[in-house]
This record gives C-alpha cells, sequence and structure tokens, in this order.
C-alpha cells in the first residue's frame, strides 16, 4: 500500500517526540506494526492469554490525559474509514487492578474490526503513580502501537479534574482545599505531563508517541486532525464535517451537576449517567458553577508545575504560548 502524502502544509510547531529534544518531522515513517500480538518469552498477562484468542490487537493507544479531550479525539478517530476505534471508551486493559486479570482474550474481543489502525483510548494510562506498571504491561502486548497523548494548560485541566471528580461525588473537599494538598496530590500529578510520559520512554521510542495540544483541537480541527492521521499512517486528506462538531458523549463542565442520586448511580455501577445528564440534567438538580481559583493558588500551582511545563517544552519543541504560564 502506498504511503499516505504528508499534508501540504507543516506544522509550525510538530508535536512529535521525534528524537526527544528534535522539532523535525521524520521523513521516513515505520509502518503500523501488524494486528498480532508479540509477548516477551515468559512474560503474559495472565494464564487466560491465548494464541486463539479472537479479536485483532490495537496499533494505536491514546494514553491519555485525563480532561484532555481523548473522548472527543477517540469519536473523531473513529469517523475515518481506515480507523476502528473500541466501541467501548476507557478499556484501562493495562491498569492491574482493573481488566489486567480478564486476559487477552477479553481485550482482543474489543477489537474485532482489523482496519489498518485500530486503537482505544484510557487515560488512566497517564495517572502514575496511582496505576504503575502500565508502560510495561502495554509493551509486553503491543510494543510497536503507536502512542498518543492529548495535552492541555494544567492548571485548566486540574480545575475540569476537579469538576468532574466533585459532581460524580468522589470529591468533598473545596477546590482550593484540594489543590493545596502537599503530597501525592492527584490533579497535580495528572498535569505534569512530562513526568508522565517519562514512564513510557524506556519502553516506546519517542518517535511512536505524538502529543496533541486540545486546544490546537478545538481551535483548529481539521489541520490536527490530519497531522495525526498522517502520524497514524492513514490518508490524512480525508474530512468529515463532524469532526467540527463539539463531542456530545459526555456533558461540558458548564452542565456538570451534582446529586444523591448520581453519585449512587456512580457508586454502584449503574450504566446512563452521563446520559441521563445530557438529556434529563433536572434529575440531578442544579449546574455546579465551575469553581475559579485565587490568584495565588493559581501562583502556586504554576510553581509547582513550572519545571514539568518547561521540561515539556524542551522535549516537544512546543512553546505552548496558549496555556496560562
Amino acid at each position: 500500500m502506498a504511503e499516505p502524502k504528508r499534508p501540504d502544509t507543516p506544522r509550525s510547531a510538530p508535536t512529535s517526540l521525534q528524537g526527544r529534544l528534535s522539532t523535525q518531522l521524520p521523513t521516513h515513517r515505520t509502518p503500523l506494526p501488524p494486528l498480532t500480538p508479540t509477548v516477551r518469552p515468559g512474560t503474559r498477562p495472565t494464564e487466560a492469554v491465548s494464541a486463539q484468542a479472537v479479536g485483532a490487537l490495537p496499533n494505536l493507544v491514546i494514553i491519555g490525559a485525563m480532561k484532555c479531550g481523548t473522548t472527543s479525539l477517540h469519536e473523531y478517530l473513529g469517523y475515518h474509514p481506515s480507523i476502528s476505534m473500541s466501541r467501548r471508551k476507557e478499556m484501562n486493559f493495562f491498569v492491574h487492578h482493573q481488566n489486567w486479570s480478564k486476559g487477552l482474550g477479553w481485550y482482543r474481543a474489543h477489537f474485532p474490526e482489523a482496519k489498518q489502525v485500530v486503537g482505544e483510548a484510557s487515560p488512566n494510562y497517564t495517572r502514575y503513580p496511582v496505576f504503575s506498571g502500565v508502560p510495561e504491561r502495554m509493551h509486553m502486548v503491543v510494543p510497536n502501537a503507536k502512542l498518543i497523548f492529548c495535552v492541555r494548560d494544567p492548571i485548566e485541566r486540574m480545575v475540569s479534574h476537579y469538576l468532574h471528580a466533585y459532581s460524580l461525588g468522589r470529591e468533598n473537599r473545596t477546590l482550593e482545599a484540594a489543590f493545596r494538598q502537599r503530597d501525592n496530590n492527584p490533579y497535580l500529578l495528572c498535569s505534569r505531563y512530562m513526568y508522565q510520559l517519562e514512564q513510557y520512554l524506556p519502553f516506546y521510542d519517542p518517535a511512536q508517541i505524538k502529543l496533541v495540544i486540545l486546544e490546537e483541537l478545538y481551535k483548529n480541527p481539521l489541520e490536527t486532525l490530519r497531522d495525526i492521521f498522517y502520524f497514524v499512517g492513514v490518508d490524512p486528506s480525508y474530512e468529515d464535517s463532524r469532526f467540527e462538531r463539539a463531542s456530545a458523549k459526555t456533558p461540558s463542565a458548564s452542565t456538570r451537576r451534582r446529586s444523591p442520586l448520581k453519585s449512587w448511580m456512580v457508586k454502584n455501577n449503574v450504566q446512563g449517567f452521563y446520559w441521563t445528564e445530557r438529556h434529563l440534567p433536572w434529575l440531578f438538580g442544579k449546574p455546579v458553577p465551575i469553581p475559579k481559583l485565587s490568584s495565588d493558588l493559581h501562583e502556586g500551582l504554576a510553581e509547582q508545575l513550572g519545571a514539568d511545563v518547561a521540561a515539556l517544552r524542551r522535549c516537544s519543541g512546543l512553546d505552548l504560548t496558549t496555556w496560562s504560564f
């Protein structure tokens, strides 16, 4: 098959990690791997791993970050005729205490359609150290996969993360109290993007990893998606009118609600609370106001995240000027 034509207009700030510190896109790309498992001798997910398991294995994984547009990107990629994304988002297969024990057969069964690119998206894959060992498990099963890491302004991501947790009833503290937690702050750790990427670099070549900036995806969806399509090896000229629409699969931050009913549904793993929030929002009460950060808290967070953002800029060659610090 002929290699896809490179986009006519190269990005001024390419988001490939090729060469770690290089800002040049590779002139030649290695084709995506065949959809067969590669597991090191003596290692396997569980005793349930079987060579007769039905289904493909992904050669594309969106590894995060949480609240950085992974749901939208999962949806957009699935519209491309050469890409098949898992029907179920957030497989969490490589998270040890979630679905790893279900075995490779369970995982492969979620990819029945073996198109040129088969992918999944699980933001929990970049929540180290809350979920550790993910890159190593992933490399055991899909060592040649291309990885996409979505990022956004780190502090804005923290606010969205907090609002998500608060609306689900998993967070009861005020935003200020939650963000001022000093040790193992989950909101802060998820926004340390370079720290999360560093967990993957011992296992995946930087050329296999692409950064996607949420602000760019929303501002220039067609250009950003062309760049992604080229990276994964499919026709970058494909366009779809749905690329310019916001995903309707999850409610926007401004419409998130919190109620005892919603918390009960989440706690008991009752499906459909997102659908209810979109279509029957009155059942969950009034929208939760988006909290505002005080200037001193913003400055404190910027100071704590500054070194990580600087490292990400050096590694990717991006200036990230749309971010707040």
